[in-house]
């Protein structure tokens, strides 16, 4: 069989770590490596209507009916639980300053017309797949048998998400600073990126702290907002202990250990590793995030809400 240069080999005829079901020569092989392309809409007629409560409005192109969608993906929401309650923090409408049970319906909002909410869901999907390969590969840290693993994703498809999950936050009204609350408008480059493919601006997109060191074993969500001089500059989103941050504005200087549209995150135990690989359109971004876990930490449910709020 032959093989591929990448950082966990895999054969062409294999299945492809994008997770399409497709052997990876008809998948992702360019021809050198795999390469997660992004997700692009296709030309689709213009429906020259604008819904008033949908804030894709500006585009012409809404349908009819207003959706009830999730501020965070329902896909991403189950995964993080079974039941009819999510732990999160960072959300400003409640006492409590860690992270608390939140009823999932609670998380709703009605910002988008069916059609534009429709289209962003390859990016719900790609986010909730990341999610289960986190989850997946942090468990099998703790087991015996730890093989080699390797998943592919669009590192764009990722930043879209983030950037879908902000403008549900801006549309909602639910932008918070401690206990004081701003008030934004969408900006019209936020839909271009969404709905036309467009690039992030220089210096915008996902960013990652590469002196964190480990993952936390918890199943929760936080969401906090950087806002200087009236605007909102980025935001963070921690999931089960996975720090990302959304840049919406050129960074005049980057924090030590900041990377830039990270080449992915390993988990390492002893000579064999799971690996989480983002395809980029530039092959400058190749720096790699390396996350060792470094202990195991045995809990009850309880006693997890105090030693997550503890550890921030």
């Amino acid at each position: 069989m032959s093989k591929m240069t990448s950082r966990i080999k895999i054969g062409v005829y294999e299945f492809c770590p994008c997770g399409s079901q497709k052997k990876v020569k008809f998948c992702c092989w360019n021809g050198s490596i795999v390469f997660k392309a992004p997700f692009k809409h296709n030309d689709y007629p213009i429906s020259e209507f604008s819904h008033p409560r949908c804030y894709a409005k500006f585009m012409s192109d809404c349908s009819d009916k207003i959706s009830r969608e999730h501020y965070i993906s329902e896909y991403l929401l189950n995964n993080l639980s079974n039941s009819k309650v999510v732990s999160m923090s960072g959300l400003n409408w409640h006492k409590s300053k860690g992270p608390i049970n939140i009823a999932k319906t609670a998380l709703v909002t009605n910002v988008l017309c069916e059609k534009h909410n429709g289209m962003l869901s390859p990016f719900d999907k790609a986010m909730g797949r990341l999610h289960q390969k986190i989850a997946q590969y942090d468990k099998g840290l703790i087991e015996d048998d730890f093989q080699n693993q390797f998943s592919l994703f669009s590192g764009e498809d990722i930043e879209r998400w983030l950037l879908k999950t902000t403008c549900a936050y801006i549309a909602s009204d639910q932008i918070y600073v401690g206990a004081e609350k701003f008030h934004f408008d969408i900006d019209p480059i936020f839909l271009d990126i969404l709905y036309k493919g467009r690039d992030f601006p220089e210096g915008w997109g996902l960013y990652c702290d590469s002196n964190a060191e480990k993952f936390l074993h918890h199943q929760y969500l936080q969401v906090n907002f950087g806002i200087s001089g009236g605007e909102l500059r980025y935001v963070k989103f921690v999931l089960n202990g996975v720090t990302m941050y959304l840049l919406l504005s050129r960074p005049n200087s980057v924090a030590n250990g900041m990377i830039h549209r990270p080449r992915g995150f390993e988990f390492r135990k002893g000579n064999n590793r799971k690996l989480i690989e983002f395809s980029w359109p530039n092959p400058q971004h190749n720096n790699g995030l390396f996350f060792n876990q470094n202990r195991v930490v045995s809990k009850t449910p309880a006693e997890w809400q105090e030693w997550v709020h503890d550890k921030k």
